[in-house]
């Protein structure tokens, strides 16, 4: 941004995305204006580092930055404490991301995972920010339950995602691809890059990042299919 007319622009036509993160992470109903004010602090800071020659839009760069700030703000002033219906929720989101990634090969959506167990978009959403943003206990601290000293291990039972099959599977698939194919699966799917920005970033343009996309993507399928 190089003038100050520019920048009040830009701030005016994203401001409703600052509104719509903050009701989004506004967990306890009583943080709207504070991540309000963290957001439209974020949103100048996005605009201080916008380089536009990377090739990410305004939008999505400016939303990284004012997401990061929110969720910043949620674990430094926020202790959430998880019920078992949450963490038992949050193991389906997994389970169907896993298996979603594999049947579309690319992050599934919000509203995807909501369509898929048939729920309100909004629990997903919630379920992930509080589990993303929940104080951590010790694995050894003690709970006292019906008269037993329990770890959290017993409480609440203990899986790694990464010793998950699928995991390691899709991983493995991942790792085999070239450096150009990787990039290209991080910016696309990951970095929310149009295919003009990825073209830019490794000199070619939009319908060889398109081909490039069908070659890697049939690549994934293959070594998923089994």
């Amino acid at each position: 941004m190089t003038t100050i007319l520019e920048k009040e622009k830009v701030v005016d036509s994203l401001k409703n995305m600052v509104i719509s993160l903050a009701h989004k992470y506004d967990l306890r109903g009583s943080d709207f204006e504070d991540l309000y004010q963290v957001g439209m602090m974020e949103l100048l800071n996005a605009l201080e580092h916008y380089d536009k020659s990377k090739g990410a839009s305004i939008s999505s760069f400016a939303y990284i930055w004012i997401r990061g700030g929110m969720l910043k703000y949620i674990r430094e002033n926020n202790t959430i404490k998880l019920s078992k219906d949450v963490i038992s929720l949050n193991k389906k989101i997994n389970a169907v991301k896993e298996v979603l990634i594999q049947n579309n090969l690319s992050n599934p959506t919000d509203e995807e995972i909501a369509m898929y167990l048939d729920m309100d978009v909004r629990d997903i959403i919630k379920t992930k920010i509080m589990m993303e943003n929940a104080n951590v206990v010790s694995s050894d601290e003690e709970i006292v339950s019906d008269g037993r000293d329990l770890n959290i291990y017993d409480y609440y039972g203990y899986e790694d995602v990464r010793l998950n099959s699928e995991y390691i599977d899709l991983n493995d698939a991942l790792e085999k691809l070239d450096e150009e194919e990787k990039k290209i699966i991080d910016m696309k799917f990951f970095g929310d890059y149009s295919q003009e920005a990825i073209a830019s970033q490794i000199g070619t343009n939009q319908v060889g990042v398109s081909r490039k996309l069908v070659k890697v993507l049939g690549k994934l399928k293959k070594d998923l299919s089994y």
